[in-house]
């Protein structure tokens, strides 16, 4: 008796352990760079070069994003809610580039973001159910952060 009173009480931690490390806060969306593979289904290497480096970080502390869109480095205001996010107050600097039509698609495109899934290392965004990028988790360590300057 005692001892299945004791696999029981075990088995109760051993569920509520996983229940806490799988609440809906999705802490590995955070403190990873995040480089970019395709924008609306197009591979990006076909928009920009593909040396650039294009990618996004998340800091939830701050509650902001910050990247670089391969030529400018931006930021803006990061709120995200169980799946649902909301890129906002985008900032940018303002250096010319070969490419600047695809960067400022580029750029609306991150602004009409809503919600997000996260399936091991890709993290796509979406605006409602339209697939709007998918970001591959880098192996490089996540830059300091700082804003561009308007």
């Amino acid at each position: 008796m005692k001892r299945t009173l004791l696999n029981t009480a075990t088995l109760w931690c051993i569920i509520l352990l996983v229940q806490a490390c799988s609440s809906t806060k999705n802490t590995s969306l955070y403190n990873s760079r995040w480089e970019l593979n395709e924008v609306q289904g197009v591979v990006i290497d076909y928009m920009v070069n593909p040396k650039a480096e294009i990618y996004l970080t998340f800091d939830e502390a701050k509650n902001q994003f910050n990247g670089s869109t391969g030529c400018n480095t931006i930021a803006g205001k990061l709120t995200v809610n169980e799946n649902k996010m909301n890129l906002s107050e985008l900032s940018s600097t303002k250096m010319a580039c070969e490419k600047m039509r695809a960067e400022r698609l580029y750029l609306s495109l991150l602004e009409s973001v809503d919600n997000y899934k996260l399936r091991g290392s890709t993290l796509t965004l979406y605006q409602g159910q339209s697939e709007v990028a998918s970001y591959t988790r880098s192996k490089l360590p996540v830059p300091a952060t700082t804003a561009p300057t308007n």
